[in-house]
């Protein structure tokens, strides 16, 4: 008969405990979340969803996201994240997110991932002098005039 052991690491739960209350996996999370929204929007996906306040997981949503497997994972991490709620044929529609998903949230959303993402992803090269703001690296000015 087998047995299960439980092995416990102080130290290592010390480590996942302070993690925890620096709030650093709340900042993945976010960071994660945002830009898993820009691309639903990016897609169609968020707009199919505003119009239909559902989705069904056996149809295709008019988007570009030719993978259901990778949709069904997508719409469950919504559901995670309240946006959505499990039905018996696919997900609805939270007030959540309506919320988010609506042209303005989605905007803000677009305009902080396209416009500021190639910054704050060479805020090192910045801060150490290996790349120059204006010349090394850009801001979207684009996605800036889109918003």
């Amino acid at each position: 008969m087998s047995q299960l052991i439980e092995l416990k690491e102080e130290q290592q739960d010390a480590s996942w405990a302070a993690t925890e209350r620096s709030g650093a996996l709340s900042l993945i999370s976010a960071f994660n979340l945002c830009y898993a929204v820009d691309a639903a929007r990016r897609v169609g996906l968020t707009s199919y969803l505003v119009e239909h306040q559902s989705i069904e997981i056996t149809i295709d949503p008019g988007c570009q996201l030719g993978d259901p497997h990778l949709l069904s994972h997508l719409l469950q991490y919504f559901a995670i994240h309240g946006l959505l709620v499990a039905s018996n044929k696919g997900y609805k529609l939270t007030s959540r997110g309506k919320e988010l998903f609506s042209n303005v949230s989605l905007a803000q959303i677009g305009f902080y991932v396209e416009a500021y993402g190639p910054v704050v992803s060479r805020l090192d090269a910045l801060i150490t002098r290996k790349a120059t703001y204006g010349l090394d690296v850009l801001r979207d000015g684009g996605a800036l005039a889109g918003c």
